[in-house]
């Protein structure tokens, strides 16, 4: 018998993929079919379309509606007169497919495991100022309240190294021009090569960097507007209606990391303003023309108090604590 020109009746194709169980002459007969290397070509294209049409359903598949759908390309692909069936063996390996997709996209849809979730890493600082070392010998100081979270993982292989910041953090990036490193907030990312820049990111406020030295890309998730930073640089303060724009550095934020403020000819405004920031300290003026008053001084690990007397004193001032706020009086300056 040449198997290859068997006439194999299509019910035969549609039982095998259901899996009906069928006569002991007709399943030789089948057999005997795949026996011949041309056929099994065939049976296995068959099986290929037959296997798409139905991962390519969400909902419960017809397998006669599906047989009904390839047969034209079984009609164009096999010789004329030829009627091909599937061998058993066939079917088991589409139902393993199926299954093997199943826990695939099981496995990719579950929460993460125990192993996954120890790979997530997050430093924080919770009261005072923390220095990390992370794996690629990058050092990172949290402010307090501050936290960074990222996959050690992937960070360690991955092409880039990702990082997630709330709050407030200065970075000293170890270099390495294949591996950008790459800090996200919730409106920006920042990325660099090797570089010292600091990350402000609070909620319902727009992400500020600075940059002490090297050059960083910052990236603004809304406006999709990217700005280069170089060193001595910060990003301005932002609001709807323009566009990112950047200024001279005001390194006296750093004062928490380094110890160091810095005053040259300020105005005392301006300098009322750093310290309130800096020591979450309100500073009120009760007499305007103090805010006219300058100073030019260097202050290195000074408490807050320590730096109200000493402009105390340069500009025969006085104050006293009210609450959270410390009242500045003085005639001031014209």
């Amino acid at each position: 018998m040449d198997h290859s020109e068997n006439h194999i009746d299509e019910s035969l194709i549609l039982a095998y993929l259901k899996g009906t169980p069928l006569p002991e002459d007709e399943l030789k007969d089948v057999e005997r079919w795949l026996e011949n290397p041309n056929n099994q070509q065939e049976a296995q294209k068959i099986y290929q379309a037959w296997e798409l049409s139905l991962l390519s359903r969400n909902r419960k598949v017809d397998v006669d509606a599906a047989f009904q759908r390839i047969q034209p390309k079984i009609d164009s692909s096999a010789p004329k007169g030829k009627v091909v069936n599937i061998k058993r063996t066939w079917w088991y390996v589409a139902a393993s497919v199926i299954i093997i997709v199943t826990a695939a996209v099981f496995y990719l849809k579950k929460p993460q495991n125990k192993e996954n979730i120890l790979q997530l890493k997050q430093l924080t600082a919770k009261t005072v100022v923390k220095e990390f070392m992370l794996e690629d010998r990058t050092s990172v100081s949290l402010k307090k309240n501050a936290s960074l979270t990222y996959d050690s993982t992937s960070f360690s292989q991955s092409k880039e190294r990702l990082v997630n910041l709330k709050g407030e953090a200065f970075f000293e990036v170890a270099h390495n021009k294949d591996r950008p490193f790459s800090v996200l907030t919730s409106d920006a990312k920042i990325t660099v090569l090797g570089t010292k820049f600091l990350v402000k990111t609070f909620p319902d406020q727009p992400t500020k960097v600075l940059v002490v030295e090297g050059k960083v890309a910052v990236k603004y998730n809304k406006s999709k507007q990217e700005i280069i930073l170089q060193a001595q640089e910060e990003i301005m303060s932002q609001n709807d209606n323009q566009p990112i724009s950047k200024s001279s550095a005001n390194v006296n934020q750093l004062y928490w990391k380094t110890g160091i403020m810095q005053f040259k000819n300020d105005s005392l405004s301006s300098v009322f303003e750093t310290l309130s920031k800096e020591f979450s300290h309100k500073i009120v003026v009760e007499n305007e023309a103090v805010n006219h008053c300058k100073i030019t001084a260097t202050f290195k690990k000074q408490s807050l108090e320590t730096i109200i007397k000493v402009i105390e004193s340069t500009h025969n001032l006085s104050s006293h604590a009210s609450g959270d706020s410390i009242i500045i009086k003085g005639n001031g300056c014209k």
